[in-house]
C-alpha cells in the first residue's frame, strides 16, 4: 500500500516563507503533491514532521490553525482514494494517485462550485439572488485570502473563523447571519449532489438567525427640514430627497421596488406592484405629492417602460444594475445627512422605518401597519394585511403623510 508523508521545503530566500508539501510512495517510486500552503520555518516541526504554533500574532494563529487543517483533509483524501483502488484490488501508481487527486480538487472546491451557483441564478433571471451570492463569495475569499477549499474541507471551525473574521470587520450580527444562511443552501446543495459524502452540519456553531435592529426613524421636524430643503443647484441631490419622501409616502415602499416601478404600474389612481422580495401584490392609492414626484422625475420617452430613471439612463439610453442604482441613492442621501447635520446617514431602509414608526405615533392599528419592522416572518404580515379592506390602508398612509405637511 501507498505511504504518505506531509514534508516542508525550507526557501533558498532568506525572510521568504516555505512550501509544504505531501510525498507519496508507492512501489518505489516517489510522487509529490503541491499544496499550496506557505510556512515559515520555525512553524514546521521536523521532529513530527506536521505544522507548529509557536505564539505571536493571533491573526497568524489563524491561518496556520486553517493551514494545519487543510493539511489533514488533503492526506484523508489521498488515504481514500489509495483505500478505494485497494479495497477493489486494481492496479494504480502514484502519477494516479496524484492525477486523481487534482481531478477531485478541480471538481469540489467552494470557489468554483459557488461560481456555478451564481451563473444557475443568472440563468434564471434571480440577478438580485445572484447579487448577494456573489457578495458572500467575496467576503470569503477575502477570508481566505484568495485561496480556494475543497468543499468537504468546510468544518464548523473553519465558519466559526469565517463568523470571527467579519466581526473583526465590524460586519452587524444580521448581514453575518445572511453570509452563513447563503454558505449553508451552497454547503446543503453540495451534499445533495454528492460532492460532500457526509454532511458534518459545519453551521451549527455560528449565528443564523435575525437580531432585532434598533429602530431607524427619522423624526417629523427632520421630515420637514428635508422637505424645506433648496436643492435647485444639486439635482442628485435633489433626486435621491424625492425618492426618500416618494418611498416613505407610498407607505414605506421598499427601494428595490421604487427602482423597478413601471409605468405600466400606475392605474387610475392607484400604484399597483409586485413586490420584489415576496411577490406579494401591493396597491397605494397615488396621494397628491406622490403625484408630484412622478411628474417631476417621471421617463419621458414612452418607449421607456421605467417610471423613474434608475435601472435606466435616459442621457446614455443604457440599462444600469439596481446595485448601482442603490449605490448612487444611498451615496446621495449620506451627503443630505450631512447637510442636515443627522447623527445617523439616512439610507434607502429610514424610509420605511419612519413610515412605520410615524403610523404608530398617529395611532394607527398594529394590525394594519403589520408593525412592519417588528415581525420575523413576511408570512405574518401577510396574514395582518390580508385581513383589511385597502381603503382601510390606504386612508391610515393618508393620514401619516398629511401630518408631514401640518
Amino acid at each position: 500500500m501507498a505511504s504518505i508523508k506531509m514534508r516542508f521545503r525550507e526557501s533558498t530566500v532568506e525572510g521568504k516563507m516555505g512550501s509544504c508539501f505531501i510525498q507519496i510512495i508507492h512501489r518505489r517510486k516517489i510522487g509529490v503533491l503541491a499544496t499550496g500552503i506557505k510556512l515559515h520555518a520555525w512553524e514546521w516541526d521536523k521532529a513530527s514532521n506536521d505544522i507548529r504554533w509557536t505564539g505571536g500574532d493571533p491573526r497568524r494563529q489563524v491561518i496556520v490553525q486553517a493551514a494545519r487543517e487543510r493539511l489533514r483533509l488533503v492526506v484523508n483524501e489521498l488515504r481514500d482514494i489509495i483505500g478505494w483502488w485497494e479495497v477493489n484490488k486494481e492496479e494504480y501508481t502514484v502519477r494516479m494517485i496524484v492525477d486523481e487527486y487534482n481531478r477531485r480538487l478541480t471538481k469540489g472546491t467552494l470557489f468554483s462550485f459557488m461560481g456555478g451557483c451564481i451563473e444557475e441564478l443568472k440563468g434564471v433571471g434571480r440577478e438580485r439572488t445572484s447579487g448577494t451570492y456573489c457578495s458572500t463569495l467575496k467576503s470569503f475569499k477575502d477570508f481566505r485570502q484568495g485561496q480556494d477549499i475543497r468543499l468537504n474541507e468546510i468544518s464548523a471551525s473553519l465558519v466559526k473563523q469565517f463568523e470571527n473574521y467579519l466581526k473583526s470587520k465590524g460586519v452587524c450580527l444580521n448581514t453575518i447571519s445572511f453570509y452563513m444562511r447563503i454558505l449553508r443552501a451552497v454547503y446543503n446543495k453540495a451534499v445533495g449532489n454528492g460532492l460532500i459524502r457526509e454532511d458534518h452540519f459545519p453551521f451549527r456553531k455560528v449565528f443564523t438567525g435575525v437580531e432585532r435592529t434598533v429602530k431607524r426613524a427619522i423624526t417629523r421636524e427632520t421630515v420637514s427640514r428635508l422637505l424645506e430643503l433648496d436643492l435647485r443647484r444639486k439635482p442628485n441631490l435633489d433626486f435621491a430627497r424625492d425618492l426618500f419622501l416618494f418611498s416613505m409616502f407610498t407607505r414605506g415602499m421598499a427601494f428595490v421596488d421604487v427602482a423597478h416601478l413601471l409605468k405600466t404600474d400606475i392605474v387610475g389612481d392607484e400604484i399597483v406592484y409586485k413586490r420584489k422580495k415576496t411577490g406579494q401584490r401591493i396597491r397605494v392609492k397615488l396621494l397628491p405629492y406622490v403625484l408630484d414626484i412622478i411628474h417631476k422625475h417621471r421617463i419621458a420617452d414612452e418607449n421607456i417602460p421605467f417610471l423613474f430613471p434608475l435601472c435606466y439612463c435616459p442621457w446614455t439610453r443604457k440599462e444600469l444594475s439596481y446595485a448601482s442604482a442603490l449605490r448612487k441613492y444611498n451615496k446621495a442621501l449620506e451627503e443630505l445627512s450631512k447637510i442636515l447635520e443627522l447623527e445617523k446617514p439616512l439610507s434607502s431602509y429610514v424610509a420605511r422605518h419612519t413610515w412605520a414608526t410615524q403610523a404608530k405615533r398617529k395611532g394607527v392599528a398594529l394590525a394594519v401597519i403589520s408593525e412592519a419592522m417588528g415581525h420575523t416572518s413576511e408570512n405574518t404580515t401577510r396574514i395582518y394585511l390580508a385581513s383589511f379592506n385597502e381603503d382601510v390602508v390606504d386612508k391610515a398612509n393618508e393620514t401619516v403623510v398629511l401630518d408631514f405637511f401640518t
